[in-house]
């Protein structure tokens, strides 16, 4: 019995052993099995991401992105892309329209420089942690090729030198340098070319930088063909000296680029250069230039005269030459009287060019007709003219509108309208005058004037020839708007207008930077620019206002001009214009004295 209950127990014991190992080894599967899928499930979300994100990129041009992502060393640097560069940031999973991954999806950051995408919180299986597609990365190698060429090679005022980058790999970033200006660009072909313009000569150097490598190369360009300076001449000489005037002659004048013309300009000392007067000179041969000064040119004046050349090259530039002042003789001089001309109403007058004057009194003719109003008579000596009115006698009446009268001085007889005196009132409907060349009476009804305003109710209406007048209450109009503070109605007969305040209705906005308001009795519409009180910060990147009028939120980016150092992450700068912080992460540049961050100057 002991015996057969040993048997039992041993068997018992081995029995219990072997259930724990298949336990064991079911467990082990079944976890196995579940981090396959949950791998299986990053490489899927992986792949779709990397899909979406580069036909979002396609047609929008940028990453659907929200944040950057600040703890990448989460990540270990043997799982990171080697060509990475730039910032990594947080995908907007939102952003990405019909985007369908499993319900664990989590978060997914992606670099800038590659597009490269990461799973940061990893996937474990057998002991290895997983945070990308198994794709194998090598490091991008380049070299820099430049060549240029000077455009134009002839004598220029302004040079381009056209630079031609030859780049063997994509993803550089090249930093060009003419004389200690930068200027960055991206260019993911195998040739980029830059042109830049120079307007003076000297050597000029070109540096461009890989960013993923750090790779630099330079190039020295010599420009030698700027030209700024004017034509140059051997001598000139001023002879032939009248008293008509005198000849410069500039000699030998010549230019790198050509001589395109010579001008000059010439006045007399006397007069300031209220006589200037700018000519070209005329082209002989071998580079000579000549012109003739003459007197005529300058108002027939003797004495000092004084020139200047102007030289002009093919390419804009100048040079001058002061000439020497030239003496030009005062000729003997004859009187030469001119023409009579008229002087005034008795007499008229002839002068010398040297300013001798002679005066004497008009030689009028006898009056002649011109119309039914006026007479003439003409100088027999200057051509003067002296018009006036015709002297009437007494006149005749013809009709109720006309009379006929004789000049004394012509002779003339015409037939003109009575010259009727004002209106002298007759009675309640009528009105009469007198003409005072004929005394004739005309009677007529009374000529009545437009209304004028007498008080708030009535308007008056005068007779225009014997001054009756008729007095009726206003002919209002509806309300009108007349500015911002009032709106006014108007008379139909007499315009006076009656003003009163506006009845404004409460501000609402409007549209862009105004509110409206509207006037309940003439519907006048008041439009104001907003009045913003002071700014507040709203959150790490903006501050806003409100109008104090209608409500109106003006929302703005912080202005940050200087930064602080925080830490070794990050930096915070104050808002120039809300007063509230902003913090974010370093912006780390290499520098001769190492890496620093290039807004707080924190060195690594």
């Amino acid at each position: 019995m002991a015996k057969q209950q040993g048997v039992t127990l041993l068997t018992m014991g081995i029995a219990i052993i072997v259930m724990l190992i298949i336990l064991s080894t079911i467990t082990f599967y079944v976890v196995n099995q579940s981090n396959n899928q949950k791998l299986d499930n990053m490489y899927n979300n992986l792949r779709i991401l990397s899909e979406q994100v580069n036909i979002y990129y396609q047609k929008y041009g940028k990453l659907p992105i929200k944040n950057e992502y600040t703890q990448i060393s989460k990540i270990p640097t043997n799982v990171l892309n080697p060509n990475d560069y730039g910032n990594y940031y947080t995908i907007d999973l939102n952003a990405i329209e019909n985007l369908s991954l499993t319900s664990s999806a989590g978060t997914y950051i992606i670099n800038e420089g590659t597009h490269t995408i990461y799973f940061p919180d990893g996937v474990e299986l057998e002991g290895t942690i997983y945070y990308r597609l198994p794709e194998d990365y090598t490091i991008i190698e380049t070299t820099i090729n430049f060549d240029y060429i000077i455009e134009p090679a002839e004598p220029t005022k302004e040079a381009t030198i056209h630079l031609i980058i030859e780049e063997i790999t994509n993803g550089l970033e090249n930093v060009i340098y003419p004389n200690n200006t930068g200027r960055t660009y991206e260019d993911g072909t195998k040739k980029a070319e830059e042109y830049y313009k120079v307007t003076e000569n000297g050597e000029y150097e070109f540096i461009s930088t890989v960013k993923n490598t750090g790779e630099r190369a330079s190039i020295v360009v010599p420009v030698t063909n700027i030209d700024t300076q004017g034509p140059t001449y051997d001598n000139y000489e001023t002879n032939n000296i009248t008293t008509a005037g005198y000849d410069i002659n500039i000699y030998n004048v010549t230019d790198i680029a050509g001589v395109e013309k010579v001008e000059i300009e010439v006045w007399t000392t006397s007069g300031g250069t209220d006589d200037l007067v700018r000519k070209q000179m005329t082209y002989q041969d071998d580079g000579n230039w000549y012109s003739r000064i003459e007197i005529s040119d300058h108002q027939n004046q003797s004495g000092s005269y004084q020139a200047k050349v102007i030289m002009y090259d093919k390419l804009g530039n100048t040079s001058e030459i002061l000439v020497n002042a030239v003496n030009i003789p005062t000729p003997p001089h004859t009187h030469n009287m001119g023409e009579w001309t008229n002087l005034n109403s008795t007499q008229h007058k002839r002068s010398c060019s040297c300013g001798l004057t002679e005066t004497a009194n008009h030689t009028w003719e006898n009056y002649i007709k011109i119309d039914d109003n006026t007479h003439t008579r003409i100088c027999s000596g200057c051509g003067a003219t002296e018009n006036a009115s015709h002297t009437f006698g007494v006149g005749s009446s013809i009709n109720n509108t006309q009379h006929q009268k004789e000049c004394l001085l012509c002779k003339a007889k015409v037939i003109t309208n009575h010259n009727y005196g004002k209106f002298i009132y007759a009675n309640s409907n009528t009105h009469k005058q007198i003409c005072s060349e004929c005394s004739y009476a005309n009677i007529l009804e009374h000529t009545w004037s437009d209304y004028t305003s007498s008080d708030d109710n009535t308007h008056v209406r005068t007779c225009s020839g014997c001054g009756a007048k008729q007095t009726t209450n206003h002919s209002w109009s509806g309300f009108y708007n007349i500015d911002t503070n009032m709106h006014g109605r108007t008379c139909s007969l007499c315009n006076r207008l009656q003003t009163a305040a506006h009845t404004w209705s409460t501000y609402q906005e409007s549209e862009g930077q105004t509110h409206k308001r509207i006037c309940s009795v003439c519907s006048a519409i008041n439009t104001a620019n907003h009045s913003y009180g002071s700014w507040a910060r709203v959150n790490n990147n903006q501050h806003s206002r409100n109008c104090t009028v209608c409500g109106k939120t003006n929302i703005a980016y912080h202005e940050i001009t200087s930064w602080q150092e925080i830490n070794n992450t990050t930096h915070s700068g104050r808002c120039t214009i809300c007063g509230g912080y902003k913090t974010e992460t370093h912006d780390r540049v290499s520098s001769e004295n190492g890496d620093v961050c290039s807004k707080c100057g924190y060195k690594y």
